[in-house]
């Protein structure tokens, strides 16, 4: 949620500087070169006529941004953006790449890339934003600590207990116990998982005290359980 409301904010930003934004979302589109074209094609056809790198031909001095939201799950196509689809954007183009993951090894190894490209991380709220984020949301000030002693700030847990203590109209409202703010965590971070072979390490991980390599791989049957 985090880095998506960033997107949004990012957007609204580059909207009033009259940058002209493109978005893609990993979770909308195939991870295929002719699918993320084609989504591209399709927002230039909104307002113009011609596939997307025409019209760049076109408006050399429009200023472009182009935001990919979960970047991690068009890694099957990360080669060809990175080596075919971004160099061809104009110079007056930036890109913002939203992801779970780190930069893959291609951007952070490549000397051209490294010169271009800046990495953000977005960490957990200290004690002062969280105080700052509750007040936004009218929290009291006597329930900030235990809220922060929860969540450690993560910025979902902390709107998921904001919206349980909405619902509540604040009544005895324990966030420490709040079975409304648990269970919504774990259903976002379930859905967050691909594949079976990542589920079934997660079954394993909520079993046994201690998860190893050598243990997944007894469980998995595979030769590589790294990642």
């Amino acid at each position: 949620q985090g880095k998506t409301t960033l997107l949004e904010k990012y957007r609204e930003r580059c909207s009033e500087q009259g940058f002209r934004a493109f978005n893609l979302d990993g979770r909308d589109v195939l991870a295929t070169p002719d699918t993320v074209l084609a989504e591209f094609n399709r927002q230039v056809a909104e307002a113009d006529t011609g596939d997307f790198f025409s019209w760049l031909e076109k408006n050399p001095d429009q200023r472009i941004v182009l935001m990919v939201d979960n970047y991690e799950l068009l890694q099957p196509v990360d080669n060809w953006l990175r080596r075919e689809f971004f160099p061809r954007l104009t110079d007056n183009s930036r890109v913002v790449l939203s992801g779970r993951r780190a930069p893959s090894e291609g951007f952070v190894t490549d000397p051209g890339w490294k010169k271009l490209m800046r990495v953000i991380h977005l960490r957990n709220f200290d004690f002062p934003e969280v105080c700052s984020f509750l007040n936004i949301r009218g929290l009291p000030e006597n329930l900030h600590e235990r809220i922060f002693t929860v969540t450690h700030g993560h910025p979902l847990a902390l709107s998921v207990v904001a919206d349980t203590f909405d619902q509540q109209s604040g009544q005895d409202f324990n966030p420490e116990a709040s079975a409304d703010v648990l269970r919504t965590l774990f259903e976002r971070f379930v859905q967050e998982i691909s594949g079976v072979k990542f589920r079934i390490a997660l079954e394993a991980c909520a079993l046994v005290h201690y998860t190893t390599e050598s243990l997944l791989q007894a469980i998995l049957g595979d030769a590589d359980v790294t990642e």
